[in-house]
Parts: structure tokens; C-alpha cells; sequence
């Protein structure tokens, strides 16, 4: 009955696109591999489908009960987008519904909406606005359920809400010897279930910073940047997660012409703990952010990320303290294939954590994707993750170490 009701979504989709195409959808070259749209008076609408069949051997992230299930993927959602001059508009909406064939307890529909608007008044003057909501789940052995021996102690995934807004206010033109970004976030996430494992990891925070550009040569900017963020966990708990976090960023950005793009921050941040009570009370450290994207063909091209990061903590510690060192190689084999092989590694610190506990996760993918067409792509990928962990070492009992194998096939329609 639930094979049938997904493909009777899968087929319902399919119809829904097809019948809006007939006659209404603006004209693209195959050429330009982009989707077509429709027009809805001054908007373009831009609806889409992917459905992906995978086989994951390893689904609650977990070696000491490991289980094996094919996974049905189906996401339709659409793009509405309104656009005068400089200025635009954007409202995206994505449905994914997950298909777990022998566990079906894991079968959920997630939500996610996002809007986007960037005004320029004039030259000098820009503004972006961002705003994000998802109503979502994390997979079981993910998250706050990491290492828990499932299925015994958890029969379903953990839910949660979201909501994020930012704004990015520019003073300075691109091209200006000298600009200012000013930014303003706000962020929440609010589990929806299994309140007595959950209640107190529920937060939200508020972040505000800017950024100094300083030209040097025609495509090199040199910056400063400041960042305050304040975290709060409305729901109380001994001892208390509040905090305040200051972080000094200097680097350099550049463009080299069609070759070589780029951001290197360096610097250091101090997070303080409102409850004095916590031992210690404060963290402070260096912290680095590096891009870089090199295209030595205009078909080739490697993206290069490594990065220092302080996030908040789940189950464990006072804070994550993360190092991540990533890179890709897209590569367009002609018209129609292309390829993505992708490395990573993430090392985890825990500090305070009782036991002390430190991550290694290694993570490798490689995918090829064809376009049968203009208005649809085929692809195939594999991808392997493993996690080390020294709790397994130190911690009879532990589930946390994993090594996971993920098969998959996608296909994607648009107009």
C-alpha cells in the first residue's frame, strides 16, 4: 500500500509539470540548460521535481546495530521570482518526502520555505534581506539521538522547527575604493517531540557584525571584520548552555579573470557562559575561514574549503570546537556528462565533556550526472562515511563509531 501511494505521488508530480508546460512555458535553448519558467503576471514561476532511489547499509549511523534499507526520495518544489532593474525577489518551497523500505518508522515529509530580496536604491546603497523556515526531522542516531542503540530506546526520529532572518546592508559600490557590510541575524531551533531528551537543547540566537573592505589592487580587497553573537536556551537547565561569543576576523578577497577566486579570514574569538558556574567559564582560541575556487578550464574546475569554526554543543561538552578540510572537482566531460568527486575531513573536540571526547569523520563521494535533455538530468553517485571516535575507546557500551555506504540514483524534471 505504500509503494503505491508513492508512486501515485511520483505520478501525480509528473502530470502537475507537464500539464503547466503545455503552451505557458518561456523558451530556453537547450543550450542554456536552464529551467524554463512560467509567467504568473509580472512573476516567473519555476516548478521542479527530483525523485532519487538510493540503498544506504547503514541507516541509524551505528556499527553495533547496523541495518540496511533502499530509500525512496521525492521532492518536488518551485521558485517564484520577480525581478525589476537591479532589484529581485525570490520564493522558493521544498517538499521532501522520505520512503524507508524496512523501516518505515523513519518515513517523514519535511517543509522548507525561503525568501530572498535584494534591493540596490542606488550605486552605494544595497540591501539584502534572507529569511528561511523548515519544518524537519534529524535521522535516527543523528544529532541529540548520536550513539543511543536504536531501535530499543527511540521508535522515532526527533522533530523540530526552524526559522531564520538576515539582513546585509551595503555602503560602497563593488567597484569603491572602499565599503562597509553591516549584518543582523536572528536564528532559532525548537525540537517538537521527546520533550524530556530534548526540552533543554532548544535555542536561538542573535548575531551582529560587520565587514570592512579596503581595495588594493583592481580585483584585491583586504578586510576587517567583528562578529557578536549571543545564544540563548529559553528552557532551563544546571548547568546553563547561554552565552556570548566575540570574534575577530582580518583576511584578504580577490578575483583573478577566469582563473582563481577567494576569501582567507584569520583571527580569534572569546566565548563567555552567562552561568558562572560552569567551569570553566570561557573559551577563547584562533579561527580561520579559507575559499578558494581555481578553474584552470572553463569546464574544470576545484573548490577548496578549510575552516576552524566554534558551534553549539549536542549531548556533549561545553561547545564543539570543529576543524573541516574539504575539496571538490567538478569536471564538464561534454554537453551532457558531467562528474563531482568530493573529499572531506572534520575533526571534533569536545571540550569539557565528561568523558573527554574527540571526532574523526572522513567523508568521499563521486557522482556523474547526464542531460537527456534540457528539462531533464539523470545521476548517479556513491558516497562513503566513517566516523572514529575516542568515546568508543573509552566508553564500554558505546554506539557512536559508523562507516556507512550510500548508493544512489536521481533523476530531475523541470520545465
Amino acid at each position: 500500500m505504500k509503494k503505491f501511494h508513492s508512486l501515485a505521488k511520483l505520478a501525480l508530480s509528473l502530470v502537475f509539470l507537464s500539464s503547466m508546460g503545455n503552451g505557458m512555458a518561456a523558451a530556453v535553448s537547450d543550450a542554456d540548460h536552464k529551467a524554463a519558467a512560467l509567467y504568473l503576471g509580472p512573476f516567473d514561476l519555476i516548478p521542479a521535481l527530483k525523485f532519487d532511489q538510493s540503498y544506504n547499509d547503514n541507516l541509524f549511523y551505528n556499527d553495533h546495530n547496523k541495518k540496511a534499507s533502499w530509500v525512496t526520495h521525492i521532492n518536488p518544489g518551485f521558485q517564484l521570482e520577480l525581478k525589476r532593474h537591479l532589484n529581485s525577489l525570490n520564493l522558493t518551497y521544498a517538499l521532501l518526502d522520505s520512503i524507508y523500505a524496512n523501516s518505515p518508522q523513519d518515513d517523514f515529509i519535511d517543509h522548507f520555505l525561503n525568501a530572498n530580496a535584494h534591493l540596490e536604491f542606488n550605486h552605494r546603497n544595497q540591501l539584502e534581506l534572507t529569511s528561511g523556515f523548515s519544518f524537519a526531522h534529524n535521522m535516527r542516531g543523528t544529532a541529540l539521538s548520536n550513539g543511543i542503540p536504536i531501535p530499543n530506546f527511540l521508535n522515532e526520529p526527533d522533530q523540530y522547527h526552524t526559522q531564520n532572518h538576515n539582513a546585509v546592508y551595503q555602503f560602497g559600490s563593488d567597484g569603491a575604493p572602499g565599503r562597509i557590510q553591516l549584518q543582523l541575524g536572528y536564528n532559532d531551533y525548537i525540537y517538537d517531540n521527546h520533550p524530556t531528551r530534548t526540552l533543554k537543547w532548544d535555542r536561538n540566537d542573535i548575531q551582529a557584525g560587520g565587514t570592512f573592505f579596503y581595495k588594493v589592487m583592481p580585483k584585491t580587497s583586504l578586510l576587517v571584520e567583528f562578529i557578536h553573537k549571543t545564544v540563548n536556551y529559553p528552557n532551563p537547565s544546571k548547568p546553563r548552555y547561554d552565552s556570548t561569543t566575540m570574534t575577530y576576523l582580518g583576511g584578504v578577497t580577490w578575483k583573478a579573470a577566469g582563473k582563481t577566486t577567494g576569501t582567507i579570514k584569520l583571527g580569534f574569538f572569546d566565548k563567555q557562559f552567562d552561568d558562572r558556574s560552569r567551569q570553566p567559564n570561557n573559551f577563547t582560541g584562533f579561527t580561520w575561514q579559507v575559499g578558494v575556487n581555481w578553474q584552470p578550464l572553463s569546464y574544470s574546475q576545484f573548490n577548496l574549503n578549510v575552516s576552524q569554526a566554534v558551534l553549539e554543543p549536542f549531548l556533549y561538552g561545553n561547545l564543539i570546537d570543529q576543524n573541516l578540510y574539504s575539496l571538490d572537482w567538478k569536471h564538464q566531460w561534454g554537453s551532457k556528462l558531467s562528474s563531482t568527486v568530493s573529499l572531506s575531513s572534520t575533526t571534533s573536540n569536545y571540550p569539557g565533556s565528561i568523558p573527554s571526547r574527540s571526532d574523526d569523520m572522513k567523508a568521499y563521494s563521486i557522482g556523474l550526472d547526464y542531460r537527456m535533455q534540457r528539462w531533464l538530468n539523470l545521476g548517479l553517485s556513491y558516497s562513503y562515511r566513517s566516523l572514529n571516535s575516542t568515546l568508543s575507546r573509552q566508553t564500554s557500551g558505546s554506539f557512536v563509531d559508523y562507516g556507512q555506504n550510500i548508493m544512489m540514483f536521481n533523476l530531475m524534471v523541470s520545465l
